[in-house]
């Protein structure tokens, strides 16, 4: 079994500055902006706690195919694909066949950017700001997480003909 686990605090805190850096910017180009208006802010953190959860939930319904059937160690205790408390995101998939095991990092770092594009392109969305970039991000982040959930280090070997 394979899991990922993160800290709540560390997504929000990640997007906050993410669009600090980004509210900078747009407010040294247009005087008239002001930053908390351009940026994720305190205030904005129960709205990005329920998105957060929403990324979380399509994180989970894209690896549900290697979700199943998830035991503890002991192998008798049930365990759940997604998992969420007050500090942290727990996510647990089994090893699929032949897995490229060195594709476990790269998998880690693209569920944390697609969280994190996803927390940022909403709040955008919501404030009426310019949000398609983080949108772009969150849909290639999550291209790579299929991509890499997928690869394999040798052939599947099939048990029937395709033609």
């Amino acid at each position: 079994m394979i899991v990922f686990t993160y800290k709540l605090a560390d997504f929000l805190n990640n997007a906050q500055v993410i669009s600090m850096y980004r509210a900078t910017a747009l407010v040294q180009g247009k005087g008239e902006l002001h930053i908390d208006d351009a940026s994720i802010t305190f205030d904005d953190t129960a709205v990005l706690k329920s998105y957060l959860r929403l990324a979380s939930s399509f994180i989970v319904s894209m690896m549900s195919g290697y979700a199943k059937d998830l035991y503890d160690t002991d192998g008798t205790t049930p365990l759940e694909a997604f998992e969420t408390n007050e500090t942290d995101i727990i996510f647990r998939i089994n090893d699929p066949v032949s897995f490229k095991k060195s594709n476990i990092p790269v998998i880690d770092e693209s569920i944390k950017d697609s969280i994190i594009n996803y927390l940022i392109f909403r709040i955008n969305k919501n404030k009426g700001h310019n949000f398609e970039s983080f949108e772009d991000d969150y849909n290639r982040a999550n291209s790579s997480i299929l991509l890499y959930l997928n690869q394999r280090s040798k052939p599947v070997a099939r048990k029937y003909n395709l033609f």
